[in-house]
């Protein structure tokens, strides 16, 4: 349970930062579906990826380290 004073930190949000900031950056697979991954930049804060299988295919999931999760409260709301 989140406590009344906090608020949930929208992932879609988040993420739009982190593209808009240059940690992330947006590709295309030879499908034509789009994922998300690090760049450079992401990879120096702590931002890492790993492909995975799951029920709808493969694919990227994007991980966040104590590093990278500690920069992005500290400077999303600037």
């Amino acid at each position: 349970m989140i406590p009344e004073d906090m608020k949930t930190l929208p992932v879609a949000k988040v993420t739009q930062w982190l593209v808009s900031s240059g940690y992330l950056e947006e590709r295309e697979r030879s499908d034509g579906r789009k994922y998300k991954a690090p760049t450079e930049l992401g990879i120096s804060i702590g931002i890492t990826s790993v492909w995975k299988d799951g029920q709808q295919g493969r694919y990227l999931a994007v991980e966040y380290d104590s590093n990278a999760q500690n920069f992005i409260l500290e400077n999303l709301f600037k």
